[in-house]
């Protein structure tokens, strides 16, 4: 299996911290909550993402509900504008250098309930374990 590079390397001391920026796609008619990453989270983030495999090119893609939650988008504000559209075991990966889209398994889900975990300042304890359990199956 080749080697996937996501991430770019860690930027050299004096330049901008890497922003990485989350919103759970959870709400219609009305703001979705947005949180931004600590640098440490946003490490952990791409850590992660990167040691993911693969989805065959030819395998369908999950539809997302019309209603309730959809999943998380991750736009990695650093110069790529990277965005990671993550919901029920899946990672779509937008906007590579070569301008090609990446689906990549999580399995378990295991990289959305730890973002999911990361916005319990903004999303409040109902919301929280609401979005937790969706991720964990029990919705």
């Amino acid at each position: 299996m080749a080697t996937i590079i996501l991430a770019t390397p860690a930027q050299p001391a004096g330049q901008m911290r890497r922003r990485i920026q989350i919103e759970a796609d959870v709400f219609s008619g009305r703001p979705n909550p947005v949180w931004e990453l600590s640098e440490d989270d946003a490490a952990a983030f791409l850590s992660r993402v990167e040691a993911l495999g693969r989805l065959p090119a030819d395998m369908p893609s999950a539809t997302p509900e019309p209603l309730g939650y959809r999943g998380l988008i991750a736009t990695d504000r650093h110069e790529t504008m990277r965005r990671y559209r993550i919901a029920r075991g899946v990672i779509v990966v937008e906007r590579e250098p070569n301008g090609a889209t990446v689906r990549l398994s999580d399995p378990g889900r295991a990289v959305e309930i730890f973002l999911i975990r990361t916005g319990r300042s903004v999303l409040g304890d109902e919301l929280l374990s609401y979005l937790l359990s969706d991720a964990a199956g029990r919705n």
